[in-house]
């Protein structure tokens, strides 16, 4: 084969190729409810005599369609008038009711013999399922030489509908059982604007039948048709600082669910909520031995873990660090509390600063005498002791009797103290004291 017909087939196989797609799209409307066989008479309507059958659409969603267009098998005598035809909705009693959902005129295309005559719809409309509708026909100029015919049948033909008819312009309705005139109703597959989207837009959040899709994501897909969901999650908005973690769909789904597309349109949306890590660290020194967070010993720096937005975080800094002599506590760049308690909206930085001293290590505080004494408002049984912690402050408080009973302080050294002090007191009566 040379390289001339190899371009010929190509070329032809585009073309057929193109044609075929076209056809998908523009697909032809199909005969849905009908009535076509089994004429046995015909009624006239004209004026304020109108004719209606009506017609139920299928149960199943996936059955659903629109109408285009329908066919009435019509005769007429005289000239032409002309014919509107309309859908309805029907009410409890099965009677044709409110005003046409769309309609179409015919003026003329009529014979003096029975034919299948089109209405096109002015407006495609899509009906529910496992509803019923009337086809309604009035030939409001028409009189008694110039009428038109509608052929039915008198052996109930059709078991999803009746004919109705009307002597005040549609006013009010008279059903006839086991009468129903011939009919065809045309559409297409009902489709429906579905848009899928998210709490949080843009890139990275769901999939669509397993292609991702950019939210918030809108397209049409036919009513009844199953189309696969799922969240993505965590959706990483920056690594370990910030992420977008699912919580729910709309429609109360799984994370990966089947979805069924519904008539009339939707949107369905992927929830998620926003978790953040933090930084608790400290400057100049780092390393164990300096914080405790969410009471346990952390690795300065720390990074914790995923957390809510406004999740509480426990921090506590040594006032002298363990391994880092001649260094204590100053300050958290929050200048809140050594020990506190934060609830941070966004992504944080905690610091706690420490700066060179001469003090640090502690003295143990011996306590004796007849008095009684709190520490801190705590009470104390004498004799006591505790560990006094350089540079931070105690109140002693004792109320007893005068003279030689009161209690005596003495500060004696402990680990590390580079300064040694001793103090006693006498108290009479009432007295505070602060280390």
């Amino acid at each position: 084969m040379d390289k001339k017909t190899v371009w010929r087939t190509v070329f032809l196989t585009l073309i057929l190729l193109n044609l075929f797609l076209s056809l998908q799209v523009f697909a032809a409307p199909t005969l849905r409810e009908y009535l076509n066989t089994g004429g046995d008479s015909n009624n006239s309507f004209r004026g304020a005599s109108w004719l209606a059958q009506t017609f139920t659409t299928p149960s199943e969603i996936s059955d659903s369609h629109t109408v285009t267009a329908v066919k009435l098998y019509l005769r007429k005598i005289g000239n032409d008038r002309p014919i509107i035809v309309g859908i309805r909705a029907v009410d409890g009693f099965g009677k044709p009711t409110g005003s046409d959902l769309t309609s179409s005129t015919v003026t003329t295309g009529l014979s003096g013999t029975l034919a299948w005559i089109t209405f096109t719809m002015n407006t495609e409309i899509t009906l529910m399922v496992n509803t019923q509708y009337a086809i309604v026909a009035r030939c409001p100029t028409g009189d008694t030489p110039n009428q038109p015919y509608w052929n039915y049948d008198n052996a109930n033909g059709y078991a999803g509908g009746q004919k109705c008819g009307s002597t005040d312009s549609g006013s009010t309705w008279t059903l006839y059982g086991t009468d129903d005139l011939l009919f065809e109703v045309w559409g297409n597959d009902a489709i429906a604007e579905i848009t899928i989207t998210s709490n949080y837009t843009g890139s990275g959040y769901i999939e669509v039948d397993g292609s991702p899709q950019t939210t918030p994501y809108t397209d049409t897909f036919p009513v009844g048709q199953v189309i696969l969901l799922e969240a993505l999650s965590p959706r990483v908005i920056y690594a370990d600082v910030e992420r977008k973690v699912y919580t729910s769909w709309s429609d109360a789904g799984n994370q990966i669910h089947n979805y069924t597309v519904p008539m009339g349109g939707a949107t369905v949306t992927a929830n998620y909520h926003t978790e953040y890590r933090h930084v608790i660290t400290s400057t100049p020194i780092t390393g164990d031995g300096i914080l405790y967070v969410d009471g346990a010993n952390r690795t300065a720096p720390y990074l914790t873990g995923w957390l809510d937005s406004g999740s509480s975080i426990d921090l506590y800094a040594y006032l002298f660090p363990d391994g880092n002599v001649g260094y204590a506590f100053e300050n958290w760049n929050n200048y809140l509390a050594r020990n506190q308690t934060v609830t941070p909206s966004t992504s944080a930085n905690y610091t706690a600063t420490y700066a060179e001293t001469p003090f640090y290590g502690y003295a143990t505080v011996n306590i004796v005498g007849n008095a009684t004494v709190t520490l801190d408002g705590s009470p104390l049984t004498l004799p006591d002791s505790f560990n006094a912690i350089a540079g931070e402050e105690y109140t002693i408080e004792a109320n007893g009797e005068g003279g030689g009973g009161g209690p005596v302080i003495e500060a004696g050294l402990g680990f590390g103290l580079l300064i040694v002090f001793a103090i006693v007191f006498a108290l009479i009566f009432s007295q505070r004291d602060k280390l």
